[in-house]
Formats: C-alpha cells, structure tokens, sequence
C-alpha cells in the first residue's frame, strides 16, 4: 500500500548561503577541535587527506577505541582518495584524533 500525498514527510530545507573557507587540520594523537558547535550548521564535509586513519566524535572526545565514525586513511598526503564524508543532522561540535602524529583532515562548513 503507498503512501498518500498527504502522509509524505519533506525534507527539510538544505540550501546553504556560505561556506567556510577551505582549510586542512593537522590531526595528532590528542583530539583537536575541528568544529566547534554551530546551529546555524546546515551541511558539513570532511575527508581525511592524510595516510593516517581518523576518529571522529560528536560532542565527545575521541580515542582509538572510542569514537562515532572512522575515517579511512588515503592513499598519499593530498591525494583525496579517502571517501569524504558528509553531515547534514549534527550542529555540535566535531573533535577528531589520528591513528598516528601528521593526519590531516579537509573541512568544509555550510551555513
């Protein structure tokens, strides 16, 4: 049985009118910030652009064994081989920590 058109949840509204400028955060073996909480945040874009694995935690802070979601390390520094990935539900802050001293992470804000 389909749904009616009356039933049918719509997504919310998505269209960002800025974006941050591109940067690229050092990652070590400490959690580092890599956005700080923003409920103005519509979007965010990270990828992993180092050769180290990355740990990601939403409002907590990450560790090896301990995190929310794992980004897989690339193939050489700035190849952009490791899938990006994308956020368009969380606001809060993002921390992040390495595998190993020298990661790096591509971040994008959308606001």
């Amino acid at each position: 049985m389909g749904l009616s058109g009356d039933s049918i949840l719509q997504e919310p509204e998505l269209q960002s009118e800025t974006c941050s400028a591109p940067s690229v955060v050092v990652v070590g073996t400490s959690a580092v910030v890599l956005l700080a909480e923003n409920f103005q945040r519509k979007r965010c874009v990270l990828q992993n652009v180092g050769t180290t694995r990355i740990y990601l935690a939403f409002g907590a802070v990450p560790t090896g064994d301990a995190f929310h979601v794992a980004l897989p390390a690339g193939g050489t520094s700035g190849d952009g081989s490791s899938p990006p990935w994308v956020d368009e539900l969380w606001t809060g802050q993002i921390q992040a920590i390495s595998s190993a001293a020298g990661g790096e992470v591509a971040v994008a804000e959308f606001t």
